[in-house]
This record gives structure tokens, sequence and C-alpha cells, in this order.
């Protein structure tokens, strides 16, 4: 197949890919020509990648439905070199940390519209399986940002702020009647082909204060 071919031509030297596909339009169950797997083996060739953005999903290259209960690896943590990841809509639950953790090179991850925010103590997670700083951005539409992330452990665990966590806005129109999903996986695609996107700031997020629960304070700076 010539998917395969091409996989084969670029793995040993593609460093940067940005990716706009409907991963999650194929499910496991229904792919009877093993379009998936082709696409698994694939991608997980790709070990020089240093930079990678998937729009639409967080590489969802599952073969097997999860209620079957196969472990699969992610198939980004197959990627040693990979220093900048971007994904659309991941569950970012304490594995997904842990995950993250896991990766040696990983500088900045950014995550748009994730789910699990307000069940997982991030900065928990993360740093009971490593010290290595990270900077992490957290996208979306400043309506639809989880209400509550939970910080309370957060001085204690990282009290030098080696993560970095920033909450960033898509822009929307004066209306605000647009698509949000659309919205941010386009601005986002657009600021990746751009090669900006690696520059986004947002408000820094910081330690919950002594009493305060888990409910975010209002961003203090604009960057």
């Amino acid at each position: 197949m010539w998917i395969r071919e091409l996989f084969y031509l670029v793995c040993g030297s593609l460093r940067r890919l940005v990716i706009d596909m409907p991963l999650r339009s194929l499910y496991p169950a229904d792919d009877h020509l093993n379009v998936r797997k082709t696409l698994r083996e694939g991608f997980s060739t790709l070990t020089k990648l240093e930079e990678f953005v998937s729009v639409r999903d967080e590489l969802y290259l599952r073969v097997y439905e999860r209620e079957w209960l196969i472990e699969e690896a992610e198939v980004w943590t197959l990627w040693p070199a990979l220093r900048r990841l971007a994904l659309y809509n991941v569950d970012a639950d304490e594995q997904f940390w842990g995950r993250v953790a896991g990766m040696p090179k990983l500088e900045t991850l950014i995550l748009t519209r994730a789910d699990g925010m307000q069940e997982t103590c991030i900065k928990s997670s993360y740093f009971a399986a490593t010290q290595r700083p990270i900077d992490v951005l957290i996208v979306n539409v400043s309506t639809e940002h989880p209400r509550e992330i939970p910080r309370w452990a957060w001085q204690d665990v990282d009290p030098q702020m080696k993560m970095q966590v920033m909450v960033y806005d898509v822009p929307t129109s004066f209306y605000g009647d647009e698509d949000y999903i659309t919205l941010c996986q386009d601005w986002v695609k657009a600021a990746a082909l751009r090669g900006t996107l690696w520059d986004w700031k947002g408000y820094l997020l910081q330690p919950a204060p002594v009493g305060s629960g888990l409910t975010n304070p209002e961003p203090e700076t604009s960057l």
C-alpha cells in the first residue's frame, strides 16, 4: 500500500508533523479492512519526530476497542525525540500524565478542549514519575475552560514551579455563535501551519491558596 511506502520514506528524517485526520470516524469494531492497523504501524515508525500536532483528536490509533481490555501504548509515547506535542480532546487522567512524564525530551504540551481536567491533580500525577520541567497550555474558548482544576497539592509537589500551567483563550466573535469545536480546531491548525503555535502563552495558574478548595482564581496576568 502507498501509505506504508510513504511512512517508510519519511520515518528516518521527519522532524515536524501536523495532521488533520478524522481518526475517530472509523472505530476499531468497524475497521474490517485493517485501516487503523496500517496507520498505527506507520505512525509508530516516526521515531525522529520532535514536534507533533493532532488537530482533530488525541491521535486515536487504537486497534482494539477499550472495553476489550487489550493494552495498547499511545503512539506518541513511541517517539523518544519528541519535544513538543499538541493534542485535541485527550482524556487527561492520571494515566495520561504518567505517560507524559515518561517522555524523556518533552518540553511543551498543548491540550485543546481536554477532558478530565477537573478530576485530576495534574502536577501530583506528573511529578509522581519525574521531576523534569514542562510547559502545559490548556486551550479552549473562555466560557468552556474547566471551572475548577485541582490545585490543592501544587505547592507541595511543585514548589519550584517546574511545571508551568497556562490557560489560553481562543478568540470568539462578538456574537459567540460559532461551533466551538470547529473554531478551536481551526485556530490551532492555522497557528501550527504558520509555525506560531509553540509561541502561544496564556495566564499562569498559581497554586491554590490555603483554604481555597479547588476553584481557579481570576487571572492575574494576561500574556
